[in-house]
């Protein structure tokens, strides 16, 4: 026999043996680690980033506590950053940026900020960048620098970004930045309005300057700088531009230089190069204008109304007027007159209009003289008594809105005076009830005007007004019907007939009829006064990817439309709905920065409030609701809508008291009971959070103030549940929910609650409480029935109960045969069949469990389960194929230990012994209790069986001597009898089987080995 160790001795050892396994275990895992760290800095630097960011990711999961953890997740977000996920990197910059000690933390801050300038966060991006100078990281600087100034610059605060240029120059003058510094520099001088700065930095700048590109923005810089004070120099500088891109401009500063310069015919010549060059660019409609009038200035008066008529198509008043006067002067009076009278039928309105207005009045008199018409021209000079003076006193009241004096003033002028001199008044009458929406006695003074029309074209211009008394009165048939006549004609008042005609069609919600007056309305007038309109209506008829280029053509091609602000408003929603809330914040911004005031902007301002609360930018929310709050042209409704976006936003980012105030005076606006309540349900939400349950109780005090509708009462009553569990008060949650359910409360909304009261009472350990309620809750399709199901079954399964449990869990599957509880709702099923004894139920029931790719646990916890039943009916195939599943997909399982002896034995039953020996022994790897004796006899028995006794009876005596299990003792002493028995040891066999019978006379094994030592006793 061979020495018994001592047993402290032996422990020692098995620990020894352990810190080895430990040791080694470490090493291969570190070795491992290093190595995929290496392979993953190689994909970066190879620029293989897509296979980067996969082996990143995969070495995070891995080794999340490793040295080189932090280096890989920068080595990830730089993989991403390349591969333009900037989002993404940029969460895993700003982890690594909160390491103060991380060697590549200015890097890691300096995306963190250019991922926020992308987003448009203008305060993280300004946070990241001044991270990076206190970094100190030297070649860093300088571009932390550049990116904080042009920041400051988009921001306006020109003088900050001229003092961040300038540090920037003094620290860095050789840095690749310092140029697009000294760029900055130009361009502050320039918005602040200082043009002798402006030349001088420029031409500083162009001394140090290659870049074609940077030359010519700042030699066009330049010459805008010169051309008030030297016009000549200003002409030179615009003529050094070089670069294609600058081509425009470069004409366009000719032509003002030259103007300013007195040389009118070359100005034009200038102005029409360019516009022959681009006649759809963005100086063509300035250039159109400007050519005009360096025309006129030069007494080509002929070719001035030829550039200007082109130009009046932007339909400003100035442009109008001079038009107007190059008419006049072309011996083309009535013509001006018309286009005069156009401008004064819509008063040119703000800045300089009252101006314009003198000298369109005082050109209407020339024009008026010119045509021999000097009573008119009298009239239009000075105010007087006549009929025309009379008339035009009513068509100024009319421009200056006073429609009804408009009407009493055209009335006197009809009074007594000669038919062929009464058109004039009846047209103004007309005009001025049309003004005044008496659109039935605007029609009978049309039709009176319509009897001695002036000409064709005023006939036209009646007859529209005709159409419009009917599309403003609400006829809109005949409206369309009169629209219709009118739009055969070649005339303004067609063109617009037109453009009617389309627009009855879209509120009639006739899209066919729409699509083809567009349609019609493009083809004939392309570059018409309505063709945005049009337009429009073509791009909301196409659908799909040619809607949306439609639709981007048309801000294109009309940046200036009036539907403008509503397009862009209506993409912006489009956008906002489909999660793309950057390009909506972008759109929104526009429609504010345009439109102040107008309930357009309103819109945008809730818009852009929108899109920062889906991004979880708070303060850009809040900041975007305080612009809304100013905006005049907010309803009531968005104002009452944007108090509570308000206050959501408050609550988000935990500034409670704020959203408190949000909250009343969203209250003091009267938006109902019902609102008041869901944004108090909010804010309560965020004071739980905070640990505030006492204002949050108060809060629901002061809301159910005045409440009459006892629907309400009864949510009050649930809140204050909830908020009582919260408080761990179980008894006031009951007596909430009481009276929750006295007030009418839904069966559902007291059943959810009833199952949440459960969960505190089960957690409390009062499990009978928690079980009547989970019962209440089960019984009402609720939320939260399921659960409550569930939690049934399951505390009856941890009390024993297991008949109940299986009810309960019986139920839930056949109401939710594929909820998301089935799958462990069918584990502890096969858990309660295998605890009962009923193996081949329990296999049965945990074959059909089909757990989630995600749901480790539960996948790992049924293999396990279902391969012990297996074993237990001693299908060992089976529970050899469960077991090493197991081992394979979950290495790291709790219960791995047993998985692995049970494996052990399904391998030895089958005569698979060097696996089997393997699973025992890693057995031993993972246990040193009653699994390692298991695993240690079977060992033995494999031993046994190939015949290697001294191992068998090795593996046994360590059963015997090391462990304390009473049945493996017992086995492993009866065992290593036999060993010694087949070896010929008789005495010490009989030795074992003493011992057994003596120490262990409980174990199955004692009365075997009784029997065994009569035997050895009688030979």
């Amino acid at each position: 026999m061979k020495p018994r160790l001592p047993l402290p001795f032996s422990r020692r050892l098995v620990a020894l043996l352990c810190a080895l396994l430990a040791n080694v275990s470490a090493a291969h895992a570190q070795a491992n680690a290093d190595e995929q760290y290496r392979y993953l800095a190689g994909l970066v630097e190879k620029g293989m980033y897509e296979l980067a960011a996969g082996e990143a990711q995969s070495f995070l999961r891995a080794f999340p506590k490793h040295e080189k953890a932090q280096l890989a997740r920068y080595r990830l977000a730089s993989a991403l950053w390349e591969l333009e996920r900037h989002d993404e990197a940029a969460r895993e910059y700003e982890t690594v940026a909160r390491l103060e000690r991380f060697e590549y933390r200015a890097e890691a801050l300096f995306r963190c900020g250019e991922a926020a300038r992308e987003r448009g966060d203008a305060a993280r991006e300004r946070a990241a960048f001044e991270g990076v100078l206190a970094a100190g990281q030297d070649y860093l600087v300088a571009p932390a620098q550049l990116a904080l100034a042009e920041a400051d610059f988009r921001a306006r605060r020109f003088e900050e970004a001229e003092r961040r240029y300038a540090v920037l120059l003094r620290e860095k003058p050789d840095s690749a930045e310092a140029p697009l510094a000294r760029r900055g520099l130009a361009w502050c001088a320039w918005e602040r309005g200082d043009a002798t700065e402006t030349v001088a930095r420029t031409r500083a700048f162009l001394k140090q300057e290659d870049d074609p590109a940077r030359r010519d923005e700042l030699t066009l810089l330049l010459g805008e700088a010169q051309l008030a004070a030297d016009p000549k120099a200003a002409l030179e500088t615009f003529r050094s531009l070089r670069t294609k891109e600058q081509a425009e401009a470069r004409a366009r500063g000719e032509g003002f230089a030259l103007a300013a310069l007195g040389d009118h015919a070359a100005a034009a010549q200038a102005f029409e190069g360019l516009l022959q060059r681009a006649p759809e660019g963005r100086f063509a409609s300035e250039a159109a204008l400007q050519a005009g009038i360096e025309r006129l200035r030069g007494g080509e008066a002929k070719a001035a109304v030829q550039r200007l008529a082109f130009a009046a198509r932007d339909g400003k008043p100035e442009t109008a007027y001079w038009l107007a006067q190059a008419q006049k002067q072309a011996g083309e009076p009535k013509a001006a007159l018309a286009t005069l009278d156009t401008v004064l039928r819509a008063p040119p309105a703000g800045e300089g209009a009252r101006e314009l207005v003198s000298r369109i009045h005082v050109l209407r008199g020339d024009c008026l003289a010119a045509d021999g018409r000097a009573a008119e021209a009298q009239a239009a000079y000075e105010t007087s008594g006549s009929d025309q003076a009379l008339s035009a006193a009513a068509v100024a009241a009319l421009n200056q809105g006073d429609v009804e004096a408009a009407v009493e003033l055209a009335q006197k002028a009809l009074r007594g005076v000669p038919v062929e001199r009464a058109q004039g008044a009846r047209v103004v009458l007309a005009e001025a009830l049309f003004a005044a929406k008496r659109f039935a006695d605007a029609e009978r003074a049309l039709e009176a005007a319509l009897k001695q029309p002036a000409d064709a074209a005023e006939a036209a211009r009646l007859n529209s007004r005709r159409a419009w008394c009917r599309y403003l009165g609400g006829d809109l048939e005949a409206a369309r019907e009169r629209f219709t006549q009118l739009a055969a004609s070649r005339t303004g008042e067609g063109e617009e007939a037109l453009s009617m005609l389309l627009r009855i069609a879209e509120e009639q919600g006739d899209s066919a009829a729409a699509a083809a007056a567009a349609q019609h309305y493009a083809e004939a007038y392309p570059r018409g006064r309505f063709a945005d309109q049009a337009e429009l209506a073509l791009a909301r008829a196409a659908s799909g990817a040619a809607g949306r280029t439609r639709f981007d053509e048309w801000l294109k091609r009309y940046p200036q439309s009036p539907l403008r602000a509503s397009v862009l408003l209506e993409l912006a929603e489009l956008e906002s709905n489909a999660g793309a809330h950057e390009q909506a914040a972008r759109r929104y911004t526009e429609v504010a920065e345009r439109q102040p005031g107008t309930p357009e902007a309103a819109r945008a301002a809730y818009g852009l409030a929108w899109c920062a609360w889906q991004r979880k930018d708070y303060p850009g929310c809040e900041r975007a609701l305080g612009a809304l709050a100013q905006q005049k042209g907010a309803d009531a409704a968005l104002r009452a809508a944007g108090l509570e976006l308000a206050l959501w936003s408050q609550v988000a980012r935990g500034a409670l008291d704020e959203a408190l105030a949000s909250w009343r005076a969203l209250g003091a606006r009267d938006t109902g009971d019902a609102r008041r309540l869901g944004c108090a349900r909010r804010l309560v939400e965020g004071l739980r959070g905070a640990q505030r349950l006492a204002e949050a109780e108060a809060l629901l005090d002061e809301c159910q103030k005045g409440f009459t509708d006892k629907q309400l009462v009864a949510e009050v009553q649930l809140e204050r549940a909830y908020l009582a569990l919260e408080r761990d008060d179980l008894s006031g949650a009951e007596s909430a929910l009481a009276r929750a359910k006295k007030a009418g409360a839904s069966d559902t909304a007291v059943a959810e609650a009833s199952f949440h009261l459960g969960e505190a009472r089960f957690a409390a350990g009062d499990t009978d409480a928690a079980l009547a309620l989970y019962s209440g809750a089960a019984a009402v399709e609720q939320p939260r029935a399921a659960d409550a199901l569930y939690r049934l079954g399951f505390t009856r399964f941890t009390r024993g109960e297991l008949d109940q449990a299986e009810r309960a869990l019986t139920t839930l599957l056949e109401r939710q045969p594929e909820g998301e509880l089935a799958p462990e709702a069918r584990f502890l099923l096969g858990e309660c069949a295998f605890r009962a004894g009923r193996f081949e139920l329990a296999a049965t029931r945990l074959a059909a469990v089909r757990a989630p790719r995600e749901a480790d646990e539960l996948r790992a916890k049924t293999l396990f389960r279902l391969g012990l039943a297996q074993g237990e009916l001693g299908r060992w195939a089976e529970c050899e194929a469960a077991l090493s599943e197991l081992a394979r997909a979950f290495p790291r399982f709790a219960n791995l230990a047993e998985g692995e002896l049970w494996r052990g034995r399904a391998l030895a039953a089958q005569g698979k012994a060097r696996p089997a020996r393997a699973a025992f022994e890693r057995t031993l790897a993972l246990d040193q209790g009653e699994l390692a004796a298991d695993a240690r006899l079977g060992l033995g028995a494999l031993a046994e069986q190939e015949g290697r006794l001294d191992d068998a009876l090795s593996e046994y005596l360590k059963v015997a001597l090391l462990y304390a299990d009473e049945a493996a003792v017992g086995e492993a002493l009866f065992a290593a009898g036999r060993v010694l028995e087949a070896q010929g040891a008789r005495e010490q066999a009989a030795a074992r089987y003493r011992e057994l019978v003596q120490e262990h006379g409980g174990s199955p094994f004692a009365a075997r080995a009784q029997a065994r030592l009569r035997a050895l006793e009688t030979r």
